[in-house]
């Protein structure tokens, strides 16, 4: 039994080089269950792969294998020339816990000019992370012109608060800026709740 399951590695490492789009994904998803150095060594080229589709699962991938190695993967991606793999890089990220480059996260949610599935992606990341310090951008990124990114932005700030203020993406303008307003008052006086909640958590995850 032992010998059959050493197998499957191997296997997985052979079929990213498959001429079908379908093995290679196949293949990533086995090698991401492994959660190794070489895992991630395995998968780090399919983050180029011409198949779009096969290049957004490596990526995914290499976020949940959690390992400082893909880090430098993730990154190149994000700034792939197409908007699907820097999209599920942003996700990634949010995969990397203590990992993350929060401040690529933050530049993409910021830059105007990026698709919006990827600056929404990265909101929703900082929002899983639980970066505090990401406050001030997800405000911004709520008064963003784009409903997606407006949305995942006030899902993050919801997330990191642990508190719902009632905002809507696609509420009426002043309606929008009032609750911004609110949290942008309101949310300072919570950081030391915050910090004693992140304590907390990091605490139980001993």
């Amino acid at each position: 039994m032992m010998a059959a399951v050493a197998l499957v590695p191997g296997c997985s490492r052979k079929s990213t080089q498959s001429p079908d789009p379908a093995e290679r994904i196949k293949a990533v998803e086995k090698l991401e269950q492994d959660k190794t150095p070489d895992a991630v060594q395995a998968i780090a080229p399919l983050v180029r792969d011409l198949d779009v589709k096969v290049a957004c699962r490596a990526v995914l991938a290499l976020g949940r294998t959690q390992r400082a190695e893909a880090v430098a993967h993730i990154k190149a991606a994000a700034t792939d020339a197409r908007p699907e793999v820097r999209e599920a890089a942003a996700h990634a990220m949010g995969e990397l816990r203590e990992q993350a480059d929060v401040p690529v996260l933050l530049d993409t949610v910021r830059n105007a000019v990026e698709n919006e599935n990827v600056r929404a992606a990265a909101a929703k990341s900082l929002g899983r992370l639980d970066v505090w310090d990401a406050m001030p951008t997800l405000l911004d990124a709520m008064a963003d012109p784009s409903a997606k990114v407006r949305g995942q932005a006030y899902a993050a700030v919801r997330m990191i608060m642990q508190r719902d203020f009632g905002f809507r993406a696609e509420g009426p303008d002043a309606e929008r800026q009032r609750i911004i307003n609110r949290i942008r008052k309101e949310y300072p006086s919570m950081e030391a709740r915050h910090a004693d909640y992140v304590r907390r958590m990091k605490g139980r995850s001993l």
